[in-house]
């Protein structure tokens, strides 16, 4: 056996440490921006793999009985993408057919909904000013908010909106363009669809990877820490880890419950196109303290031109008040009792720093910085927080108590029964006194 032999170079000093730190620094971004288009689909295929993650740790060590495959990740990858591709398709087959339905009702609605508004408009500005019930009056004449517009522009009606200039497919083609270009330019060379297919390919090849070997980077990447920073390495990544956890995951769940949530108050409620509000809460809901209010502006807006399907008695103004009262008490619920039992501290962002973020990571990277503003804004305040602490001899940690839930009602029998197949499928071993004892 050969053991390892010391190095018998000399020992490099501190200052050709930090050049070389310096020059691999400066190397690094110089790769960054070379291969800036390619980064959006690397990111997603993280994303994805982070999510798929858990599905396919259950089916390797949980549901794989047998030897041979029990702890298989390359084939609990692939079970784990089949599923993964059958719920989307089957949500696709069963969802978009309704939201295409409603999408396109409400884009042919939408020339009569601004007209509706501009007459309502116009009505509310056509009433002359008032106080306690008498009229304010300026040269014995009232204040009319209209005619002071009207004279200020020189025109003789209002037309706020000029519905002529409303060119519905140019928003739509500038709203899918926005979106597609997640993938980046990286193969500009092939058009269309040609285009879509590779960056896809790439995707899902990038993504069975990283849930194959994504233990193995880790690992690798902790192995790289100087001696003396293991532990702190680990920490990081500990720490990391839940940032990302608690938003990727929780997002997700907090997408679904507000979608729904909303759908659900609409129905009820009887505004029109429910279906697109509860989409629209769902996909804004990925914008912390911003998404929710993005949502119910066209829920306030529908409200206060149409008249409610369920309560005909509320329609216009009032129709709004009670939407406007009835989504900003769905918004706290979530603030006060969702978000905190499903996210916890994970983020923990003031909202003007999510503001801020929001709108960098719009100005760099357009959609996809947006969704992930808050996750790269805790990781940052994560890695500062440590470099805070090693410069001023400070703790660079921040601990924090998990509770750990307990299981009621339903999820206490599928526990129950879960642990009794285990038990049962469970290997045996015979003990000293010949007595079987489960592993």
């Amino acid at each position: 056996m050969s053991s390892k032999q010391p190095s018998l170079s000399p020992e490099w000093s501190s200052r050709t440490k930090r050049t070389f730190f310096l020059i691999a620094l400066v190397v690094f971004g110089g790769l960054v921006l070379l291969i800036r288009e390619i980064l959006p689909l690397v990111i997603i295929a993280g994303l994805v793999s982070f999510l798929l993650n858990p599905l396919v740790t259950l089916i390797s060590k949980r549901i794989f009985f047998f030897p041979p495959l029990k702890g298989n990740r390359s084939i609990a990858s692939l079970i784990a993408f089949v599923i993964a591709i059958l719920v989307v398709i089957i949500g696709l087959l069963v969802i978009v057919p309704v939201l295409a339905d409603q999408i396109e009702s409400f884009v042919d609605e939408i020339p009569k909904l601004l007209r509706q508004f501009e007459r309502l408009l116009e009505r509310i500005l056509s009433e002359p000013i008032s106080l306690g019930g008498e009229p304010i009056l300026i040269d014995d004449e009232p204040i009319i908010p209209l005619d002071r517009i009207a004279e200020a522009t020189g025109t003789t009606n209002l037309n706020v909106i000029q519905l002529t200039d409303l060119d519905l497919g140019e928003i739509a083609q500038t709203f899918f363009g926005s979106v597609g270009s997640l993938t980046g330019p990286a193969f500009s060379f092939v058009g269309g669809a040609f285009n879509t297919i590779i960056s896809l390919t790439f995707l899902i090849m990038m993504t069975f990877y990283l849930l194959v070997d994504g233990g193995r980077f880790v690992h690798g990447f902790l192995a790289l820490a100087p001696d003396g920073y293991e532990d702190d390495a680990q920490r990081l990544v500990k720490d990391l880890g839940r940032v990302w956890n608690g938003y990727v995951r929780g997002q997700l769940i907090l997408c679904i419950v507000m979608g729904l949530s909303v759908y659900i108050a609409a129905t009820i409620l009887g505004v029109p196109n429910a279906p697109i509000l509860g989409l629209l809460a769902g996909v804004l809901e990925f914008i912390p303290n911003i998404g929710p209010f993005l949502a119910l502006i066209p829920a306030a807006f529908l409200g206060l031109v149409s008249q409610s399907s369920t309560l005909p008695f509320l329609e216009g103004l009032p129709f709004t008040l009670v939407i406007i009262v009835v989504w900003t008490m769905l918004q706290n619920i979530e603030a006060i009792v969702l978000v905190p039992r499903i996210m916890g501290d994970s983020l923990d962002l003031h909202p003007l720093a999510v503001i801020i973020g929001v709108l960098s990571g719009a100005a760099i990277a357009g959609a996809l910085g947006i969704i992930l503003a808050a996750p790269f804004l805790a990781s940052g305040r994560v890695i500062a927080r440590y470099i805070y602490g090693k410069l001023t001899g400070r703790t660079p940690f921040v601990e924090t108590r998990r509770r750990r839930g307990r299981h009621t009602g339903l999820g206490r029998v599928i526990m129950r029964l879960y642990r009794y197949i285990r038990l049962q499928l469970a290997p045996t071993r015979t003990d000293s006194n010949d007595i079987q004892a489960p592993v």
